[in-house]
């Protein structure tokens, strides 16, 4: 992984490696460590695979033509990784349900600065508080949301613990 710096690639290299160990296991001499031996074969097809991929770039399969017969290059698919949406998805619905769950005046607070993107002048000034008071009440605020946040993802990893 350090060579290639790319998980996708490392399985392959890692794959090509245990296939040429399986190969070549009679050329191996025991002049050295048998670890030694399946290190070296391994950073050998890390750097095989670097230098293939320098040399020629790879593209898609599912390449489309023109009416010309022109190929089309594909974009690569720019959507979030799904495990990456889904985590979003699921804390800012936490973030939500936390943020319903505070007194009225923390959460006005917070809806006022976040949502309405409002300075604290704005907050105090839409609360009709002091600067002070409102910058307590945020604080208090995020100091709750992030309480919690994380209990409620202690719980729901605890919960998926005894599954």
């Amino acid at each position: 992984m350090r060579i290639i710096k790319n998980h996708e690639d490392m399985e392959d290299a890692l794959q090509e490696t245990l296939m040429r160990a399986l190969t070549h296991i009679d050329t191996f001499d025991g002049r050295s460590a048998f670890s030694t031996w399946l290190t070296r074969l391994g950073v050998n097809c890390a750097l095989l695979l670097l230098r293939k991929k320098r040399v020629r770039r790879e593209s898609s399969m599912d390449q489309g033509n023109d009416e010309n017969g022109w190929l089309i290059p594909q974009s690569a698919d720019s959507s979030p990784d799904p495990e990456k949406y889904y985590f979003q998805r699921v804390t800012e619905a936490r973030l939500r349900n936390a943020i319903e769950r505070l007194p009225p005046s923390l959460r006005g607070a917070i809806e006022i600065r976040y949502a309405q993107e409002a300075s604290l002048k704005e907050v105090a000034a839409c609360m009709d508080i002091s600067l002070s008071a409102a910058m307590s009440r945020l604080l208090q605020a995020n100091v709750r949301l992030r309480k919690s946040i994380t209990h409620t993802h202690f719980v729901a990893r605890k919960e998926r613990c005894h599954l």
